[in-house]
């Protein structure tokens, strides 16, 4: 419920886009915005695929999964909210932290495939609704980290 809470108040954020400069910078901000809003909807999908699975069994492997992959995720919103911070204060600053957001990016896509590996074998390649479930929110979490490298790059290119 929290979460959902959390979801709701996050558009109130983007009211600012009406003062983007029309210029090179007002399509580079306005592109790292658009990587920021696609965040915003995976959350919201994700955030209703875990209601969705509300009562349902739940194995050990899928914890783990999405453990794993929403831990690194987290990192990375973690190491972008950085990255911000050290541009406004260092223009030339920022690289440490668009590299540690790449490799965790890399990470991500790596252990996604692992993880699929280890489902199928758990599963004896049985797709169930809750391993469905499971390697679709493992996947829109993939993608919220492709989304922060994306945009990640663009505020390190402002």
């Amino acid at each position: 419920k929290k979460a959902f809470q959390h979801y709701k108040n996050i558009i109130e954020r983007y009211k600012f886009s009406k003062i983007i400069p029309r210029n090179e910078l007002g399509i580079m901000a306005q592109a790292a915005l658009s990587y920021l809003l696609r965040q915003q909807q995976s959350l919201g999908e994700i955030l209703i695929m875990i209601d969705m699975l509300g009562g349902e069994p739940f194995s050990d492997i899928y914890m783990d999964s999405f453990t794993t992959i929403s831990s690194k995720v987290s990192e990375q919103f973690g190491v972008l909210r950085k990255l911000v911070d050290v541009r406004v204060e260092n223009i030339e600053g920022g690289r440490e932290e668009l590299d540690l957001i790449v490799k965790l990016e890399r990470e991500i896509d790596e252990d996604n495939i692992v993880i699929c590996r280890q489902i199928s074998i758990k599963t004896g390649g049985e797709s169930d609704f809750t391993c469905y479930m499971m390697r679709k929110i493992v996947a829109e979490l993939e993608h919220i980290s492709d989304y922060i490298k994306e945009c990640a790059e663009i505020l390190a290119d402002i």
